[in-house]
Order: C-alpha cells, then structure tokens, then sequence
C-alpha cells in the first residue's frame, strides 16, 4: 500500500532497508522506507508487546511518512498512456538470505530504464528445494515502449543483461 501510495505521488526508486531498533515496531518486520539518500520514514508491523497492552488480536501495520519530505519532491508530471502493447516478464532468482528483494528491482530499472512501467515482487521463499542460506526472490516487470511496439530481441536481450547482471553482483540464479 505504501509502495502504491508513494507510487501514485510520483515517487520513484523507493527501497526498504530493515530496520531492527524502533521501539514500536516488531523486530524483523519493520522498514526505513527511502527514495535514493533520503529518508522518507518508517513502515512495520506493531511491536507484539503494545499490541498485547491495547488488546489488539489482528496483526497491526503502521506506516510514518513524513509528507514534508514528499512535498519537496518535483511534482508528478501526467504522462498519456502508450497506445503500444506491454510485456510481461517473471523471475525467480535464488539469492543469498541476506539480500534483500529491493536489490533485485533496483537492478531490474537500471537494466529497463524507461521502458519499465511496473514492477511487482509476489513471492519470497526458502524451504525445501532451496539451498540453506539461500531464498528464492519472484518479481515480475512491465515493459512498454511510448512510441512503439517492442520486439522479442530487444526484451530478450534486455532480459538477459538482467539476468547476467544479477549473476554477477549478488550471485543470483534462476530458480528452475
């Protein structure tokens, strides 16, 4: 929500760093949330402790932008939509535990620079079939171009600088 939220103010190039010391939110599930250096707040789930002392029994998520920050940013400027068809593309790459999802979609639009029009992370996963110290990261991209139609050889090749590029900086695999 946060990701559409931001999406939608015309922020790009958001990315989440984990975020272990807040003292309301949960260890492990909580997020500084920036765009390039800046940091634009916090995201994560309720620390279990103040959930208990309010008697809440659903999980709880907060989300602490700060909207000064936002408004400095230049504003969205409308962009009419592409008459031209889109592609889609999935990956699963198996990556070390560490690495975080963000990573992969940073890669993925530097790789498509402009013609990348969404991307979505729709699984994260390690247990069987995965390595130990390994996960496997799922995402799938939206490729258009504004002005005409792309052709297979330039989204292969363009997937395949991905794919190498992953391979390189964060010995990703493609999960089979």
């Amino acid at each position: 929500d946060v990701e559409n939220f931001l999406k939608a103010l015309g922020v790009q190039n958001v990315r989440f760093e984990p975020l272990t010391d807040h003292q309301a939110l949960h260890p492990g599930q909580a997020a500084s949330v920036f765009c390039g250096d800046q940091n634009l707040g916090t995201i994560g789930a309720l620390h279990p402790k103040l959930a208990q002392h309010y008697g809440l029994k659903q999980a709880v998520f907060l989300a602490d932008l700060d909207l000064s920050n936002l408004l400095e940013m230049p504003a969205k400027l409308f962009k009419s939509i592409s008459k031209f068809p889109s592609v889609r593309r999935d990956f699963a790459f198996v990556v070390p535990q560490a690495l975080q999802a963000s990573a992969l979609l940073l890669e993925a639009r530097d790789c498509f620079k402009t013609w990348l029009v969404d991307e979505v992370i729709f699984d994260v996963y390690s247990g069987d079939h995965i390595d130990k110290g390994k996960k496997s990261i799922a995402f799938g991209v939206v490729l258009q171009h504004p002005e005409r139609t792309l052709n297979d050889n330039e989204v292969n090749e363009l997937v395949d600088r991905l794919i190498e590029s992953v391979k390189i900086k964060y010995d990703a695999t493609l999960r089979e």
